[in-house]
C-alpha cells in the first residue's frame, strides 16, 4: 500500500482565499454599484472587456495591472492601445513579466 498523497497546496489555502476573493466580490464602486473584482472563466475577450470598462466609466484613465507572462502582456498591452482615446477612456497598462 502507497500512503496517501499530501494535501492540495490549492485546497489548504481555499478557505481563506475565497473568503478574500468573496470579500472583493461583494465590494462595490459607489457610482456604478459594480464589483471592484469580477472572475470570468476561460480566455479573456479583449475588446469586450475594454469596450465595457469604456462604457461604464466613461472619460476617464484606468490602470489595467498584469504580472505574467510576456505573450499575455503584449496581448494586454497591444488592447490598451486600441482602446485608449486622449478625449474618452485612456487605458494604462502597468505590467512585470516573469
Amino acid at each position: 500500500p502507497h500512503p496517501p498523497p499530501p494535501p492540495s497546496p490549492h485546497l489548504h489555502h481555499s478557505p481563506p482565499v475565497q473568503e478574500l476573493v468573496q470579500k472583493l466580490q461583494e465590494t462595490k464602486d459607489e457610482a456604478t454599484g459594480t464589483p471592484y473584482l469580477t472572475i470570468k472563466p476561460g480566455r479573456p475577450k479583449w475588446d469586450e472587456e475594454f469596450t465595457d470598462l469604456a462604457a461604464v466609466y466613461g472619460k476617464t484613465t484606468i490602470g489595467v495591472v498584469f504580472c505574467g507572462a510576456p505573450a499575455i502582456a503584449a496581448a494586454l498591452k497591444e488592447a490598451t492601445e486600441k482602446h485608449s482615446s486622449s478625449d474618452a477612456t485612456v487605458f494604462r497598462l502597468h505590467k512585470e513579466n516573469f
